[in-house]
């Protein structure tokens, strides 16, 4: 305690001797009296008066968040005489960028000074030195971020609340290279790691190994050029993979193993080949993909059927890539100009401004280039044939033969529009008289014996995605297994063929097969390209010029699981009475329904009994 006499330093002391000692007090109080506005933190000797201290009173403090500097701490063994078990967070950071201080991390001192932390941080301060017991006593550590401090791979030490931690940060460490989690600690909690902005090089084949519950991993602005095989296995239910901004050549193939994506992030890499997209097709429930900035040149048909036929994929961005604008890029184009354009995610975030509009221009060739796709696409994708306004040179001097020609000509035209007129009739006639030949496309098909090899399904099942457990959990095996053994035709799902268009898979599975089932729900009705395909296939079967609408032995049944309006059915279906089986689907008695669809499906596999 610091005592002071007035009287005897009044009689001793001159005047401006007296002042000095005055202001000097004046400081010690400021040091050591507790502000109006601040608390101090106690210290463990607090309760004896003469052995108080006020270890880090110059720390803002407002009870549970902690902000000290580097200037403000014994950096050699920080808090090493506090004791604060109401505080929750602490962030700890250097002032002065060029001070050269180092922090070092004691073993089990910060869990004695602060043994109910939720939050620390260590923000652009210096670390010489984290001891394997470091972060021991903190067993309530949820959140643990290092920003700017020089480490070269993750600490060890971090075992210590392995179980609690559920959000860890370590960026803009520029000698970090690597990172590994093998030989620790399964962290079964943690959820968030954000590992960006550091130098990282290559992800090894067990780089995450027992973050089996993370959900979200940042490894963008980093030198990623490799990523190994299996690297993603043991964080299978990930949703948001974020990889901008490295150097990557290629689309690794081990995110096909992340099966629960939501959000993918490729952009401003250097990938040049989008593998059609297959590994979308490994992601159901994938809504976001980014792969603008990249080194794409080309993107063919069959990647956009893919991106066109993925529903669930709403946010697509591929603009910023040099794009070979020619006729092989028109469907590309067509779907960018339709659909992406329009899209209310094509807005690319700026850290350096506002947002700026994702736009698709050509990278070549040379007269192509910077034009967007919607200023090149009638030159490259719709012809326009210019006719010719004069008579050729070499023929005006024969007028004679000119005209020679033209009568020829003429004549001729004229007897092939009255052959093509007589051939049509006489084949609709024929069609009519023995009712077994349509035009499918490639040629006649008779199918009065479609029988083999052209049938080759006892039944068509379409359905919405939302009732694909029905269809595979239950109608398949019901109708598939002995002792039925019918044969069924499930085009979304198994019997399809690579790179063709929905509608194309279902007429030419109609084609092949005796009837066709379509699950119908409420989800169906409100799907506009369910209703489309069930549109398609009545059109198909009701005219002679699209499918065999005369045949009996081709027919439609209908299996309504949902009360649904009428309305909402396709109006053909009235004119399809006759070979419509409509069955409500009641789950009370539903073996009744099983029986009556499997005779419904007897008597089209046997026409001559319907």
């Amino acid at each position: 305690m610091i005592l002071f006499s007035t009287k005897g330093v009044c009689l001793k002391m001159t005047s401006n001797l007296f002042i000095q000692v005055l202001v000097q007090l004046v400081m010690l109080s400021v040091l050591c009296v507790k502000p109006s506005t601040t608390t101090e933190i106690a210290s463990s000797s607090a309760a004896d008066d003469d052995d108080y201290t006020c270890p880090v009173c110059s720390c803002r403090y407002d009870g549970t968040f902690i902000v000290c500097s580097m200037d403000q701490l014994n950096t050699s063994y920080p808090f090493a005489n506090i004791y604060a078990p109401e505080a929750t967070s602490l962030f700890i950071t250097q002032r002065d960028a060029d001070e050269d201080r180092s922090l070092y991390l004691r073993d089990g001192l910060l869990g004695r000074a602060f043994p109910n932390l939720h939050s620390l941080e260590f923000s652009t301060c210096s670390i010489g030195l984290i001891e394997d017991a470091a972060f021991e006593k903190m067993p309530y550590l949820q959140e643990l971020t290092f920003y700017k401090n020089g480490l070269q791979n993750i600490p060890t030490s971090l075992n210590s609340f392995a179980n609690s931690l559920q959000k860890l940060e370590i960026s803009y460490q520029r000698r970090m290279t690597s990172v590994d989690f093998n030989g620790m600690n399964d962290f079964y909690n943690l959820t968030s790691l954000d590992l960006s902005s550091n130098s990282i090089l290559e992800i090894g084949s067990y780089s995450f190994s027992g973050l089996s519950k993370l959900q979200t991993l940042t490894l963008q602005n980093n030198n990623i050029g490799t990523i190994n095989d299996g690297v993603f296995d043991p964080i299978e239910n990930l949703q948001s993979l974020d990889l901008n901004l490295n150097k990557l050549h290629a689309i690794p193939s081990t995110i096909n193993s992340l099966i629960h994506l939501v959000e993918l992030d490729l952009s401003y890499n250097n990938i040049s080949d989008v593998r059609n997209f297959d590994f979308i097709a490994f992601m159901p429930n994938l809504t976001s993909l980014k792969l603008q900035g990249n080194a794409i040149t080309t993107i063919d048909n069959v990647s956009s059927d893919v991106l066109y036929n993925s529903s669930n994929l709403v946010d697509i961005r591929l603009c910023g890539n040099p794009f070979r604008c020619n006729k092989a890029l028109c469907d590309f184009m067509f779907y960018s100009n339709i659909y992406l354009s329009f899209s209310p995610y094509d807005l690319l975030d700026s850290i350096w401004g506002p947002s700026v509009k994702c736009t698709y221009s050509c990278g070549y060739p040379f007269r192509f280039l910077g034009k967007t796709f919607v200023n090149v696409y009638g030159d490259l994708c719709i012809r326009n044939l210019k006719l010719p306004t004069e008579v050729p040179v070499v023929i005006q001097k024969n007028r004679k033969s000119v005209r020679v020609i033209s009568t020829v000509l003429g004549v001729l035209s004229s007897g092939g529009v009255v052959f093509g007129f007589l051939v049509f009739f006489a084949f609709r006639r024929l069609r009519h008289r023995h009712r077994g030949f349509i035009f499918a496309g490639h040629g006649f098909v008779n199918f009065n014996n479609r029988r083999a090899p052209d049938i080759r399904f006892d039944a068509l099942v379409y359905n919405h995605v939302r009732e694909s457990n029905f269809v595979d959990d239950r109608l398949r095996p019901r109708l598939e297994d002995p002792p039925n053994d019918f044969r069924l035709c499930l085009p979304l799902i198994r019997d399809f063929r690579l790179g063709a268009k929905k509608l194309n898979n279902l007429r030419e599975s109609m084609i092949a097969s005796r009837c066709a089932i379509f699950v119908i729900s409420e989800a169906f009705v409100q799907d506009a390209r369910c209703k489309q395909a069930l549109e398609v296939a009545c059109e198909f079967l009701h005219r002679d010029d699209l499918g065999p609408a005369h045949l009996k032995q081709t027919g439609l049944i209908l299996v309504i699981l949902d009360p649904v309006l009428l309305d909402e059915l396709p109006e053909t279906l009235r004119v399809l009475v006759d070979r419509l089986v409509t069955l409500e689907w009641e789950n009370i008695n539903e073996e009744r329904c099983w029986r009556r669809l499997e005779r419904a499906l007897e008597q089209f596999r046997e026409p001559d009994k319907i």
